[in-house]
């Protein structure tokens, strides 16, 4: 079911938020995200499971997509008070690292625009 859904979301079937809330019921609680790409490191975990982001042959706007769900996903790791969630490195000047607060005016974008 885990990479029925990021598939689903990959694909544009079911928009972000709705994948990272099914994702979140279906792994017990996203505790933790790793968007990478510069090391290809792409994952959702509960600390116990881990769900691989499916990237392989997808195209841009689908990498788009799970972008917007690894930034979602990292949005519901701090919603369930994970002490570490991860880290989500989308651009120069848009990480949740090194620009956190550009990062969360992205996240209220996402928010705003799927809720």
């Amino acid at each position: 079911m885990k990479n029925q859904t990021l598939m689903q979301a990959r694909e544009g079937k079911l928009n972000p938020l709705e994948a990272v809330r099914l994702l979140d019921a279906e792994i017990g609680g996203i505790t933790a995200v790793t968007w990478n790409p510069g090391a290809g490191n792409y994952r959702i975990t509960n600390h116990e499971v881990i769900v691989p982001l499916p990237m392989r042959n997808s195209d841009k706007r689908e990498q788009e997509r799970l972008q917007e769900v690894a930034t979602l996903a990292y949005w519901m790791a701090q919603q369930n008070r994970s002490i570490r969630p991860g880290e989500v490195h989308i651009a120069k000047g848009l990480s949740s690292k090194h620009y956190a607060d550009s990062f969360r005016n992205y996240q209220a974008e996402l928010l705003a625009k799927y809720n």
